[in-house]
């Protein structure tokens, strides 16, 4: 099944690739799914992929910042 997105380590980053368009559910699993990898690896940086990432609402785009708001105080470098 395509959750949306691939997450994985990739040397000392976490790269998450967005496959399709974005729903909040798909959001909040990729960060899980993310937050998991840095844990595992002890990364501190991600690369977000998003040349295969469809066009999203722009609701669920602002919903990305309620979730580096979750997130701001382990201090991750994104790019």
């Amino acid at each position: 099944m395509d959750e949306g997105f691939l997450c994985e380590a990739v040397g000392s980053l976490v790269v998450v690739r967005l496959t399709r368009p974005m729903s909040e559910r798909v959001l909040e699993e990729c960060q899980l799914c993310m937050l998991e990898t840095m844990q595992e690896t002890g990364s501190k940086a991600v690369l977000y992929d998003l040349t295969e990432m469809q066009s999203t609402s722009l609701n669920v785009l602002l919903y990305q910042r309620i979730l580096n708001d979750h997130v701001r105080h382990l201090d991750l470098r994104r790019a």
